[in-house]
C-alpha cells in the first residue's frame, strides 16, 4: 500500500496517524520536563503547584531559590532629614578604568608601552605584588622576601600602606575577581593580582574595629589611615557591587563621619586638636566615593569641613589636596579653584633636579587634571613634565628587585613602599575618577 508504513505484525499505519502520536508524545514531554531557561516558551501554566499524575509529587515551578546565608547588613542610619543625603549605586564612577581606560589615557596625555606611563603602573603594581606580606598586608617595616630593597619605615602604619597598595591595584582597574596572571622575573613565581587583592582585602577586614573604624599598632585610631581604608573598600565595592564589602564599607564611611572634628575637617587622631588637611582630603574623598556607592552622607560633615579648607587654604602655601576635595564634593565651589591650581602647577611643577615630592604630585595632578581641560597648556604642560619625571626616576631593570619601585626621599613617611603606591596612583589620574572640567573657560 503506498504512502502507507508497515509494521513486523503486518498491520499498517496511516502518515497521518504516525504524526498525531508523535505530536503527542512530544506534548506529554513537556508535561513532564517543563523548560527551565524560559518557562513562557512551554504551554504549561506556571503556577505554584502542577501535578502531573496521581502516582507523581506534586512539581513546583519555579523551583525555590537555595538557602543563602545572611549576609549582614550596617545599622539603619534611621530616616533621612536636612542632614543627610543618600546616593545610588553608581558604576559610571568608576567605568573609565574597565573599558575606556585606554582612551582615556590617550585624552589625558598618557602612553602606552614599557617606557610609558601604563608601563610604568604595570612595572609598580608587579613590585607591590612581589613585597606584599604573607598575611596580605603591605608594610614599611619589611619587604616579604625582598632581595635587595632599600627605603623601610619602622613607623609606617600598615592600614595606611596596605590601603594605599590596594587602591593602587583598584585605580587601574583591577579588583579581587581577576584571573590575569603572570611569571615574576624576579622570583620565577607564577603570580596572580586577583589573589594580591582578596588577601589585602582579607587583611583590611581582619583587621577592622566592630564600630567600623581601625585601631593603629600602638591601639589609637590614625584618622589619615583610617580614611585611606574606608576609600579602598569604598572602591573594592564601587567597582564589584559585592556584598562581600558593603557592610565593611558602610560601617568605615559611618565611623569616619563621626570622628570629624565639630570646627571642621578631620585631624590626624580623634583628639587631635588641629586639624590635618591631608587627613581631610583623603576623608572627603572616601565620603564622595560612599555617596556613589549609595551609602547615607552626613551632609553637615561635608560643609563644616568645607569652611575648614577654606580658611587653611588662605594661609596655606601649598593647598593642592584640599583643592581637589573642593573639585571632587563641591560643585559649587569647582569653579574658584582654578586660580589656585593654576598658581601651584606653575611653582611646584616637577623638573630633573628637584628631589621626589609623591604626595605633592599625587594631589596637584589630581587638581589640575580635573580642573582643566585636556587640551590646556597648564595641564599639557604640567602632565609633560611630571610624566617624564617619574618614568625616568622608576627602577626600570626587570630582573632587579626594585625593579617598578621609586626610591623615597629622606626620611619620606611610609618609605618605599608609600612613595611607590601614589606614584602608581599619580600616573593612574587620567581613569581614576570622571573627569571634572569644572570651569568653562578653560575647557
Amino acid at each position: 500500500m503506498r504512502g502507507c508504513w508497515g509494521r513486523r505484525d503486518g498491520s499498517w499505519v496511516l502518515p497521518g496517524t504516525l504524526l498525531a502520536v508523535q505530536t503527542a508524545a512530544f506534548l506529554w514531554v513537556c508535561l513532564q520536563y517543563p523548560l527551565r531557561g524560559n518557562p513562557a516558551a512551554c504551554s504549561v501554566s506556571t503556577a505554584s503547584e502542577v501535578r502531573l499524575n496521581s502516582r507523581r509529587a506534586p512539581m513546583i515551578w519555579p523551583p525555590p531559590p537555595p538557602e543563602l546565608t545572611p549576609i549582614p547588613t550596617p545599622p539603619d542610619p534611621g530616616p533621612l532629614d536636612d542632614e543627610l543625603e543618600a546616593g545610588s549605586w553608581d558604576n559610571s564612577f568608576f567605568q573609565d578604568r574597565f573599558g575606556g581606560r585606554r582612551n582615556a589615557v590617550a585624552r589625558g596625555g598618557g602612553t602606552q608601552g614599557p617606557g610609558g606611563t601604563e608601563g610604568a603602573v604595570c612595572a609598580g603594581l608587579r613590585w607591590l605584588t612581589r613585597h606584599q606580606a604573607d598575611d596580605g598586608s603591605w608594610t614599611g617595616r619589611e619587604f616579604n622576601g625582598c632581595l635587595g630593597c632599600a627605603g623601610l619605615d619602622p613607623d609606617a602604619d600598615p592600614v595606611e600602606t596596605t590601603a594605599l597598595g590596594l587602591l593602587a591595584f583598584l585605580g587601574a582597574g583591577y579588583t579581587h575577581v581577576a584571573r590575569e596572571t603572570y611569571v615574576d622575573a624576579v622570583s620565577g613565581k607564577t603570580v596572580s593580582w586577583g589573589e594580591t587583592i582578596r588577601n589585602a582585602l582579607r587583611w583590611l577586614l581582619k583587621h577592622q574595629d566592630p564600630d567600623g573604624g581601625f585601631s593603629s599598632p600602638s591601639g589609637s585610631r590614625n584618622l589619615r589611615a583610617e580614611a585611606i581604608a574606608a576609600l579602598a573598600l569604598g572602591e573594592a565595592y564601587g567597582t564589584t557591587n559585592s556584598l562581600l564589602f558593603h557592610s565593611a564599607a558602610a560601617r568605615c564611611i559611618a565611623a569616619l563621619t563621626s570622628a570629624s572634628r565639630s570646627e571642621g575637617g578631620w585631624g590626624t587622631s580623634v583628639h587631635a586638636a588641629t586639624g590635618d588637611m591631608a587627613t581631610t582630603a583623603w576623608a572627603l574623598c572616601a565620603l564622595r566615593v560612599g555617596r556613589a556607592n549609595g551609602f547615607t552622607i552626613e551632609k553637615a560633615a561635608v560643609g563644616r569641613a568645607h569652611q575648614w579648607l577654606d580658611l587653611e587654604m588662605k594661609s596655606a602655601d601649598r593647598s593642592a589636596e584640599a583643592l581637589f576635595a573642593h573639585i571632587l564634593t563641591d560643585s559649587e565651589w569647582c569653579t574658584d579653584s582654578i586660580v589656585h591650581t593654576l598658581r601651584i602647577a606653575k611653582t611646584d611643577a616637577p623638573s630633573a633636579p628637584d628631589p621626589m615630592e609623591p604626595e605633592l604630585w599625587h594631589w596637584t595632578t589630581l587638581a589640575l587634571f580635573h580642573a582643566t581641560a585636556p587640551d590646556r597648556p597648564e595641564w599639557r604642560d604640567w602632565n609633560e613634565r611630571l610624566t617624564s619625571r617619574m618614568v625616568r626616576a622608576q627602577v626600570r631593570n626587570a630582573e632587579d628587585c626594585p625593579a617598578g619601585s621609586w626610591a623615597a626621599p629622606e626620611d619620606y613617611p611610609g618609605g618605599r613602599l608609600r612613595a611607590t603606591a601614589l606614584n602608581i596612583l599619580t600616573l593612574e589620574t587620567y581613569y581614576r575618577y570622571p573627569r571634572r572640567l569644572c570651569a568653562p573657560a578653560l575647557r
